[in-house]
């Protein structure tokens, strides 16, 4: 990247860090598309993978008092099984179906909320945690984006905005970790990425920093819109790239 997009790549990132400690997810999914445009397709998803990390690990360290463990464990156990499963389907089922299926389903589910007019519904049970936690597995196996599905979780849990920050961004710093590990041995941290991580994830951390003090200011209903947007958002992203897919 020349100096021009340099400075593009900080802005994004100091801009997704900001996104994603405002909404609790959805960070990582603003990044990637603007990083595949400033590098070419493979790097630009590696490159997100690496720079992506430290962000969600500096929002779940500062929101880290408000897990709550049992139910932690109910998501993250589920969800990495689910996540071999999703890798075999990209496999063997056509991208473009499973993209545009996920995207569909999150569709639906924001128009249900909206419909609904009344957010105020009861909570669901803390066992259902499994299911969403296996289907987030899935759809991060195969198509890359499985917190949209943990975020509807957290909507419809009715958690409150610490324990949703804390909760989905410890679940996204344990895959993103994993998943580091992964490409770190499959040597696929060229030199040219490792030199320009740096700048980009110290502005992601950045962005987290200077989202706080807007969070605290922002009411619980008008944070929970926030995460039915962003849902809406992840949808649309799948859909589009299904679209866009030859």
């Amino acid at each position: 990247m020349d100096i021009a997009a340099d400075i593009t790549g900080i802005m994004v990132w100091f801009s997704a860090g900001f996104l994603n400690g405002v909404t609790s997810f959805g960070g990582n999914m603003f990044a990637a598309p603007f990083m595949t445009f400033l590098m070419d397709g493979k790097n630009g998803i590696i490159f997100t993978c690496l720079a992506g990390t430290p962000l969600v690990v500096a929002i779940a360290a500062l929101y880290a008092r408000h897990l709550r463990p049992a139910e932690l464990l109910l998501l993250i156990i589920p969800e990495f099984a689910g996540i071999p499963i999703g890798s075999a389907l990209l496999g063997h089922a056509s991208p473009r179906l499973l993209l545009a299926g996920a995207g569909m389903m999150l569709l639906a589910f924001t128009a249900w909320q909206f419909a609904m007019r009344r957010i105020a519904a009861d909570a669901l049970p803390v066992w259902t945690g499994v299911p969403f936690g296996f289907l987030s597995g899935i759809a991060l196996g195969a198509t890359g984006l499985g917190g949209a599905i943990l975020g509807a979780y957290a909507f419809l849990r009715r958690w409150d905005k610490a324990s949703a920050m804390g909760m989905l961004n410890t679940i996204g710093a344990v895959s993103m970790l994993f998943c580091v590990f992964v490409q770190w041995r499959q040597g696929l941290y060229t030199p040219y990425i490792l030199a320009h991580v740096p700048a980009p994830a110290a502005a992601s951390v950045l962005g987290v920093l200077a989202s706080v003090p807007v969070l605290r200011r922002i009411d619980t209903h008008v944070f929970r819109l926030l995460m039915l947007a962003m849902i809406a958002v992840s949808g649309a992203v799948l859909l589009v790239k299904s679209m866009l897919m030859p």
